[in-house]
């Protein structure tokens, strides 16, 4: 197929792979030195949209508390060593639900660690930065960045996440982190429109991490058949803009077309540099 070969040819063009030491056909082998320890912390399973796409189907209101949050980072900072790179994401739900505990983590760690290379991820909905929280997050910027999930073009943006795109301060997160991506998530009905919103969020300045929706057949042939188009739309568009970087459905690893033979390849870091 056309999209396959076009990939193939965008990974052997882009491939970037600080962290390998070397591949060969039986093995990978990751430069471990390059990687950092990702500790996850779920601080609320409440969430205040309803995704069309959720895969959560037993939202509570229970939350972590914050003196226990603390433990989890103790425990787990003690295992690393002074020159080691450190990730705490702190997760929900919707982790902005609770403020008050972000703030507390936050703040923790800068004086509990403060110089150790230790930085705090959150991916939002968006709806809940506020004023109050944009101040804390632009004092806070050297330790906390965030990540905002959006959907496209505002229509998809309320056809999949409960009508919130006049909710969410764009600007906000491509001023403060305008090296992250935005997670785009692709639901059935979204799907005929992937290229537009692609291209909308590419136009205000956004790189993509862009993934389709689970719980989906999306081997069904008419869904490949509007997958299809819409990634020929996208080359085309990339293709015309060269300088702009291909969202991650476009922009794959050599590690993924490397090997003649099926290769198991670790993409998860579960149970090894993720607790």
């Amino acid at each position: 197929m056309l999209i396959i070969a076009t990939t193939l040819v965008k990974a052997l063009a882009m491939a970037d792979a600080p962290a390998l030491a070397h591949i060969t056909q039986d093995k990978m082998f990751f430069d471990e030195s390059k990687l950092k320890k990702t500790i996850t912390i779920t601080l609320t399973q409440t969430c205040n949209l309803n995704c069309v796409y959720c895969y959560e189907h037993h939202k509570s209101k229970r939350y972590m508390p914050v003196s226990l949050a603390f433990k989890i980072i103790d425990i787990e900072m003690a295992k690393t060593k002074a020159g080691d790179e450190v990730e705490i994401d702190l997760f929900g739900g919707e982790p902005f639900v609770k403020f008050e505990s972000i703030k507390a983590v936050v703040e923790y760690v800068e004086k509990q660690y403060p110089n150790r290379k230790v930085i705090i991820f959150i991916t939002t909905n968006g709806t809940l930065i506020n004023d109050e929280v944009k101040a804390f997050c632009q004092e806070h910027r050297k330790t906390l960045i965030l990540g905002l999930s959006y959907d496209g073009t505002p229509e998809m943006q309320n056809m999949n996440r409960s009508n919130s795109a006049d909710r969410i301060d764009l600007d906000f997160f491509k001023t403060l982190y305008p090296e992250q991506p935005v997670k785009m998530t692709i639901s059935q009905n979204s799907l005929k429109t992937l290229a537009d919103g692609i291209i909308y969020l590419h136009s205000h300045g956004f790189e993509i991490a862009c993934n389709l929706a689970f719980g989906i057949d999306w081997s069904d042939s008419n869904n490949v058949g509007v997958l299809n188009d819409q990634l020929m739309e996208l080359i085309d568009y990339y293709l015309a803009h060269p300088d702009i970087k291909p969202c991650s459905m476009l922009d794959g690893s050599i590690s993924q077309v490397a090997f003649a033979e099926k290769v198991a390849l670790r993409t998860c870091g579960a149970g090894w540099r993720m607790v």
